[in-house]
Parts: C-alpha cells; sequence; structure tokens
C-alpha cells in the first residue's frame, strides 16, 4: 500500500477532533468534513449554531446526494496525497461517503470511535465551540444513525476504539492504529 486515507468516524462527542489533532500532531494532514457546512454557512451569511447546521446538512444531502460532503472534499484529498502518504478524514457521517472514498481512492481504512451516551452528551455540552443540548444531541445521534447509515460504518470499520477512558489511554489506542497502518502500508 503506498498510501491511504484514515477516516473518522462516530457520533458527536466520540473523540473525533482529539484523534484528528492527535493525528495532526505527527504530521498527518487533517480534512474536516464538517468545514463543508461551515462554508456553507458563511456563504448563506447563517450563523454557527446547531440549528442552522442541522439545516444546511439536510439540505445540502436531500439537493446533492449522501455523498456530496464527500464529494466535496475530494480534491483536497487529492491534494493531500501528492504530498502525503496519510490523510485523516475526520467527521464521514454515511456510508455512501465511505463508499464514494472507496470508489475514488486507493486505500480507504475506517476507524470508528465510539462513547457512552452520557460521556459523549457531558463532552459536546463542554465544549468552547459547537456545544450541543441534550435535546439537540440525541435529535443528531438519531439522524446520524437512522437515516445516513452511521451504524453499517461501524460494523464495517477496520477498527474500533471504545473512548471511555483517559485521554493517555485513548492516545495509546490511537498511537497502536497509526502503527498498524503504518506496517500495512511498508507491505
Amino acid at each position: 500500500m503506498t498510501s491511504c486515507i484514515l477516516v473518522l468516524a462516530g457520533l458527536p462527542g466520540s473523540g473525533k477532533s482529539f484523534a484528528a489533532d492527535f493525528f495532526l500532531e505527527k504530521g498527518i494532514p487533517v480534512v474536516q468534513m464538517g468545514k463543508v457546512t461551515q462554508e456553507e454557512l458563511k456563504k448563506r451569511g447563517l450563523s454557527q449554531s446547531p440549528q442552522h447546521e442541522a439545516k444546511i446538512r439536510i439540505m445540502l444531502r436531500k439537493q446533492y446526494g449522501l455523498a456530496i460532503y464527500a464529494k466535496r472534499v475530494l480534491p483536497i484529498i487529492k491534494d493531500f496525497l501528492k504530498t502525503h502518504r496519510i490523510v485523516i478524514v475526520d467527521g464521514v457521517r454515511s456510508k455512501f461517503e465511505t463508499d464514494f472514498f472507496k470508489t475514488h481512492l486507493p486505500h480507504v481504512v475506517i476507524l470508528y470511535l465510539e462513547a457512552d451516551e452520557q460521556i459523549r452528551y457531558k463532552r459536546l455540552k463542554e465544549r468552547k465551540s459547537r456545544s450541543h443540548s441534550y435535546t439537540e444531541a440525541r435529535e443528531r445521534d438519531s439522524y446520524e444513525w437512522s437515516q445516513l447509515g452511521l451504524e453499517t460504518i461501524k460494523l464495517n470499520a477496520d477498527f474500533v476504539i471504545k473512548n471511555v477512558f483517559d485521554k493517555a489511554r485513548f492516545r495509546s489506542n490511537l498511537n497502536d492504529i497509526y502503527r498498524i497502518v503504518q506496517t500495512w502500508m511498508e507491505q
């Protein structure tokens, strides 16, 4: 394997941003799927709020298809692959997105992050930016799990990390995955 993308998936508050930062510290570029929503909000002159973000996510997928986020970030990923062997894609939400990547990119490795609901909701509430109320978090969970098929991503993931322990243990688990992916790339 010469290059790959490592996809980070999981419900909000599961640790995707922390994982993305971990890989960024190792010099691996990170492409954030959520930037598509942020760009669309800015283009439409809407403030950043869970309500506006949800509206944009639903509208984009309805208007352009369930793989729209993957389609929009693909050129960025391809640019990074010109100079890097691994690219992290933070925030894949649907099977349609992973299928799109698998069709258009050489090697796709899926890392699914999970954490108990109470832990995730506590993290979401404590966020400095993009915080969510309990109700907002539940609604988003339901939408991503049942309508986008996040469950299918989990079932087909190459790796699953249960992120319910301390940050040191989570970093250790991420480091193990990093070493495994590097080993695969050398074969």
